[in-house]
């Protein structure tokens, strides 16, 4: 199975068994390039004869992973089915030789997928409390825009009554939609740092969508007031 996987892809090897399907050369050469891509150039090699694929495995698998020479390349091309236990005795010397190197390469990616994973949750946790801070200073100044008396004056009070429609029509729904994304995006947050195995997030109680709804209510009610005041004067 291992030796399979690690050629799988690789042109002209097709592993099935320890014999024909390591004479030509080329199972040990993928084998060797799978892992260690900076002793082979597969592409280069596998243009080679027969012999030479071979000689050329047996050599790098000597002088570089301390893979000593224990078939004989001249037997390999002569026989008519290489012998199993022979060709098994050897590739398991790759197996032992590249192991340890496949743990550490699976072991670093787990660990970079975690860093990553860690990463785009404290950006997600930052980008939260940015656009929350926002969306409060938006409310905030919305309230204090409210809480003012309305002008009578006809000028002033039509334009004022303009303003209030688009602020209704256009710029109350755009932050009403990032009040709804904002709580679906702390609700996820929350969900995938329990199933990281990570602490929950507990920004400042401001940013908390709790809060941000009860800011959203008493915006809602300075707004009904200056509605009907607007009403009044017109």
């Amino acid at each position: 199975l291992w030796c399979k996987r690690v050629t799988e892809g690789y042109t002209g090897v097709k592993v099935n068994d320890f014999s024909f399907s390591f004479q030509s050369g080329l199972a040990f050469l993928a084998i060797i390039n799978y892992h260690r891509k900076d002793l082979i150039d597969y592409t280069k090699v596998s243009r080679l004869s027969q012999k030479e694929r071979l000689e050329t495995a047996f050599e790098v698998a000597d002088h570089h992973l301390d893979i000593g020479p224990m078939l004989d390349v001249d037997d390999l091309i002569s026989t008519v089915k290489p012998d199993e236990k022979s060709v098994m005795t050897y590739v398991s010397s790759f197996y032992h030789a590249f192991s340890g190197a496949e743990k550490t390469k699976l072991a670093s990616k787990r660990i970079c997928n975690v860093m990553q994973q860690c990463h785009e949750l404290e950006k997600t946790e930052s980008e939260y409390i940015e656009s929350t801070s926002l969306l409060n200073e938006w409310i905030q100044s919305k309230i204090e825009k409210f809480s003012q008396e309305v002008d009578s004056e006809e000028t002033v009070l039509n334009e004022a009554a303009k303003a209030f429609r688009d602020y209704r029509r256009n710029e109350k729904p755009e932050k009403l939609e990032l009040k709804g994304c904002l709580n679906t995006t702390f609700n996820t947050l929350q969900t995938r740092l329990r199933l990281s195995g990570r602490p929950q997030f507990k920004p400042e109680a401001a940013h908390t969508p709790s809060s941000v709804h009860s800011f959203w209510n008493k915006l809602e009610n300075y707004e009904e007031l200056y509605s009907k005041q607007m009403v009044d004067s017109i």
